[in-house]
């Protein structure tokens, strides 16, 4: 796993910056138009914006574990040849 946050590290990329701002925009939506009318608008986007944000963040997941599992092979084979 922390061969994953350095992964991420290295391309600029922090889930939880992601996860953060998601957050703010949500809340920022939810302050300017918090009343009755738009208060199941509000929780329709923040549903939409959690899936959203969670399958990014589960597919770039999946993706460095496949980088880590091939780096792991890359090097094995270099060390056995």
């Amino acid at each position: 796993m922390m061969k994953q946050r350095k992964f991420l590290t290295c391309l600029n990329f922090d889930i939880e910056k992601i996860r953060f701002f998601t957050r703010i925009a949500t809340l920022t939506l939810f302050i300017l138009k918090c009343n009755g009318d738009y208060f199941l608008l509000w929780i329709a986007v923040y549903s939409i914006i959690y899936f959203i944000e969670n399958t990014i963040i589960h597919f770039l997941d999946f993706s460095i574990s496949i980088f880590y599992v091939y780096d792991c092979c890359k090097q094995r084979w270099q060390y056995l040849h």
